[in-house]
């Protein structure tokens, strides 16, 4: 009977999980689309890169994108094979038709290079509307340690907007880089709670049918 219950459970919250944890289309979200002319800067010690517009991406600056050779000395761990860098001041993409008034959360791998100074660590934001109404919120996670990346993770509420902008920021004097971006829509908190709710009573009625 417990074997039951817990199958049955699993596969509600596998259903409820998919129901409102929708991805939404983001361009070249982990930089694998490389730029015409691939990567046509050879650095032997640490991969190549290339400083052009990055697919998908608004580059502001100096951008590109890097296929570091792990443990050369820049980094002991790598998310993929490609990595976005800005050395200033951003990259970014404008995701248009999204739901007004939900939530979303947004997600991206943060990189610190061992050869750069800890303020070369990049910021994630997510920008709200546009001009004097638009607002900017900061994925908040642990800052890497050098050498390694960490997830930076935001959820917010589109309000009245149906776009936001993703930014990468390189707010120290170095490189930052960047990885998997990603956007899912989410369910609102109180949705949560009904949802469990309804979970709970609904175990509950299977359990007391079993034992009968």
């Amino acid at each position: 009977m417990r074997r039951i219950l817990i199958v049955v459970l699993s596969v509600l919250f596998l259903f409820a999980t998919c129901a409102f944890a929708d991805s939404v289309t983001i361009e070249n979200p982990s930089f694998e689309t490389l730029p015409p002319g691939g990567l046509n800067i050879a650095w032997p010690e640490g991969g190549p890169y290339s400083l052009t517009n990055i697919p998908g991406w608004t580059n502001s600056g100096v951008s590109g994108q890097w296929q570091p050779v792990k443990g050369a000395g820049q980094f002991d761990t790598l998310p993929s094979l490609t990595v976005a860098l800005t050395n200033g001041p951003m990259i970014s993409q404008t995701i248009s038709g999204l739901a007004a008034n939900t939530f979303y959360t947004f997600s991206v791998e943060i990189g610190l290079r061992k050869d750069l100074p800890a303020n070369s660590i990049g910021q994630a934001a997510i920008v709200i509307g546009s001009g004097i109404n638009a607002t900017t919120l900061y994925a908040l996670g642990t800052a890497p340690t050098a050498g390694s990346w960490s997830t930076f993770t935001l959820t917010f509420n589109t309000g009245d907007s149906s776009a936001v902008t993703i930014e990468l920021l390189n707010p120290g004097i170095a490189q930052a880089d960047f990885d998997n971006v990603l956007l899912t829509a989410t369910p609102e908190p109180s949705s949560l709670i009904l949802l469990g709710t309804g979970l709970i009573g609904f175990a509950g009625a299977i359990r007391r049918k079993l034992s009968r």
